[in-house]
Parts: structure tokens; C-alpha cells; sequence
């Protein structure tokens, strides 16, 4: 479907109250590739111009019958120990780990351990994203999901996949992995 017929149909649906509203907190380290990948869900494009978010952005964003409120934290002003803050009533977590920088796999496994033990979200489904899979030399989803530890994480919901916001790879799967959580 092209994205100003979804647009146009997103104002339909929402006339009609025929969308569920979801809360998303999309988290993890600076540069992450967070805002970019915000940005490509909703304007359908990429732009190398954005600026790093300071504070926070919040968006939301069709996809069928969801209406995606997603809160994209930027590191420099809005520290890890204060998402606390900002978790409660969230239905996914969504947690975004740059797939060409090694050196900030031991902090995003840091900040992802960190946040999983807040009792907020128990039972929250988590989806990494491990973006810039387009660039030569990223690192594998197997290697980004060792670094993260997730094999260790039991008693929720998750999934890591492979994404690029240059490109829009692995985002339709990122938003249907999110609608199939919330048919349960």
C-alpha cells in the first residue's frame, strides 16, 4: 500500500475509532539509529540530516488497525536510570542496538539488562533491532545477540531482527512481529 494511501486511510480509521492504541518505548544507546528508524515509519523515507534527539520524541504511527505511540529517548538528556519514569503502561519495548559499532555492545548490554529488571515490564515484549544491516562489516544478528546476552532473557516475549532505516529493510517485519504480540 503507498504511504499517502495509508496516510489518507489512517484518518479514516481514526474517525471511524477503528484503531487500537499501542505505547512503544524504543530505547538504547546514543546513535543507535533510533530517530532515523521513527522517522522512516512515519514519513516513509530516509533523511541522513536528522538531528540526535534531545530528550524525547514522540510519534505516532499507522500500521492496519494500530495506532503506534512510540516514544523514541535520546541519551543526552534523558539518562537510563530515568526511563523508569516513562515505562509504565508500555505494551512493547522496542530496544535498538547499532549493528556497526561493536565498541557499544557492553553498554547496550548494560542499559537493555538494566531496563528489563524494572517491574514495568514483567511481561512486555521486547524486539531488538539491530540496525545498519545495509552497511559492509555490521556485525551479524547472531554476534548482536550474543553481545546483548539475549539468550539469557527467559520469561518474555523477544525477537531480534535485522534493520535498516536507509534502506526500510526489516521494519514491515519489526511492525508485524508487534501486531502478532498484541493479537494474544
Amino acid at each position: 500500500m503507498s504511504f499517502l494511501l495509508h496516510q489518507k486511510l489512517d484518518v479514516i480509521w481514526r474517525w471511524l475509532g477503528l484503531l487500537k492504541d499501542v505505547r512503544i518505548v524504543m530505547l538504547g544507546p546514543e546513535s543507535a539509529g533510533k530517530t532515523s528508524i521513527l522517522n522512516r515509519l512515519l514519513r516513509g523515507t530516509f533523511d541522513e540530516k536528522i538531528p540526535p534527539t534531545h530528550g524525547m520524541n514522540v510519534e505516532t504511527v499507522a500500521h492496519k488497525d494500530l495506532r503506534l505511540c512510540i516514544w523514541d529517548f535520546g541519551r543526552k538528556i534523558v539518562a537510563p536510570s530515568d526511563w523508569h519514569h516513562y515505562l509504565r503502561n508500555t505494551q512493547t519495548l522496542i530496544f535498538v542496538v547499532d549493528s556497526t559499532d561493536p565498541s557499544m555492545f557492553e553498554q547496550a548490554c548494560s542499559e537493555l539488562l538494566m531496563v528489563l529488571e524494572d517491574a514495568l515490564l514483567n511481561v512486555v515484549p521486547l524486539l531488538v533491532l539491530s540496525t545498519k544491516c545495509d552497511v559492509e562489516g555490521a556485525s551479524s544478528l547472531m554476534e548482536v545477540s550474543n553481545a546483548l546476552k539475549l539468550s539469557t532473557i527467559e520469561a518474555r516475549d523477544h525477537s531480534i531482527l535485522s534493520t535498516s532505516a536507509l534502506t526500510g529493510e526489516g521494519l514491515n517485519e519489526a511492525l508485524e512481529w508487534i501486531e502478532k504480540r498484541l493479537e494474544t
